[in-house]
């Protein structure tokens, strides 16, 4: 048990390395607009490119499915993140700079199904839930850590390149940690053989001709074109349409850190996690509106912590749930939530930089509010489908 909890904390830390570049694109997109001087339409473009890289990954890990082991796809992508970054931090031309966050996009695709379905492999389906929630919660914890940090640095006087840079060297760090203690404690973990985690055509219809399949995907979409909008772009929302330049990172930060908390205690709650999931969604979109309606920067950043504590525990729990359908074959479940999130992660972005072109970003912020309220309506239809195929 030892092992487990030492490896398990392993892909804690490559998560939260994923975490920490992922948040550059909200941290450093006034930085980029003003670097590469982008048009309203151009300014979701890093990010969308990082999600439809994350979203290409997924088609590459059908291929590799059953050839190369998982936690060996979670190393050589974490090696492959840091790298990536180091690049971006050499200020490349925008169209470079674009395809440096797709092969990013790649690695963290990588890294987020290799972790999620090496989750239920190591621990009993009781557990699986503490330990996807831990995995999802240390991705929040990277999430309302960097902006902090990002600020402070910025705030110093260094340019967004040299803040590149300096991650780099933190996240070199904590690679040298992670591939340490993975050495010593992955040969104790006792996990499925690499030949039986194969993503065959037939088992995909399966779990698409699924009523609760196709639900489980819609729930994770939804859930992530919410999560993208905030991420991406509430800072420049609070910072320059609601003129709180002061709140803005404090926003974002504070969204993650309720992301946090609700990850790291959903499994104390004594509900059901799909449950909590749905009235958690559906109050946190009444909270988002009640944000966005009241026009002030302090309501806003007040709003977004108790909407990230509401809804924060949606990704692992349905993760946790798609395993749990699919015990033995834990990649097929993952890889295909996983595809889903980050299609809805590349939609948001586009579809709110588009939006501006023609709308005040607030526009944004509704969209956001409505994605999470559907999730929370999806989640109410599965819990009735549920309950029919139990027979009560």
């Amino acid at each position: 048990m030892k092992a487990i909890k030492i490896y398990a904390y392993c892909l804690f830390a490559a998560f939260f390395s994923c975490a920490v570049i992922h948040a550059s694109q909200g941290a450093m997109l006034t930085s980029f607009i003003n670097q590469y001087d982008l048009l309203s339409s151009a300014q979701g473009t890093p990010a969308a490119s990082q999600s439809i890289g994350q979203a290409s990954s997924l088609f590459i890990m059908f291929w590799i499915a059953g050839r190369v082991s998982k936690s060996t796809i979670v190393t050589v992508a974490f090696i492959s993140a840091a790298i990536l970054l180091f690049f971006v931090s050499f200020v490349p031309p925008f169209w470079a700079l674009c395809l440096l966050y797709f092969v990013f996009g790649l690695a963290f695709g990588s890294i987020s199904t290799g972790t999620s379905s090496l989750i239920p492999d190591m621990v009993d389906s009781k557990n699986a839930t503490k330990y996807m929630s831990r995995l999802h919660g240390a991705f929040g914890l990277g999430g309302l850590i960097a902006p902090l940090f990002y600020k402070a640095l910025f705030n110093s006087g260094y340019q967004w390149n040299m803040i590149i840079r300096i991650t780099v060297f933190i996240l070199v760090a904590l690679l040298a940690l992670y591939i340490a203690f993975t050495r010593y404690s992955l040969g104790s973990v006792q996990l499925p053989k690499t030949s039986n985690q194969k993503i065959r055509l037939k088992d995909v219809k399966a779990f698409l001709g699924s009523g609760s399949g196709i639900l489980l995907i819609l729930c994770v979409f939804f859930y992530a074109v919410h999560q993208s909008i905030i991420a991406v772009w509430v800072i420049r929302y609070v910072d320059v349409f609601l003129n709180g330049p002061s709140l803005a990172p404090l926003t974002l930060s504070l969204f993650w850190g309720g992301i946090v908390i609700s990850r790291f205690f959903t499994h104390k709650i004594p509900f059901s996690p799909v449950r909590i999931v749905l009235v958690g969604n559906l109050i946190g979109a009444a909270v988002l509106f009640v944000g966005i309606l009241s026009g002030s920067p302090l309501v806003m950043t007040i709003c977004t912590p108790v909407v990230g504590l509401l809804n924060g525990p949606t990704i692992p729990v349905v993760l946790a749930v798609g395993c749990a359908e699919n015990i033995g074959n834990t990649i097929l479940p993952t890889n295909l939530l996983n595809l889903a999130m980050f299609i809805g992660q590349a939609t948001g972005p586009i579809i709110v930089g588009a939006l501006t072109s023609y709308l005040p970003i607030s526009a944004g912020m509704h969209l956001a509010a409505g994605a999470t309220l559907i999730c929370g309506i999806i989640v109410f239809v599965y819990t009735k489908k549920s309950k029919k195929r139990a027979g009560t």
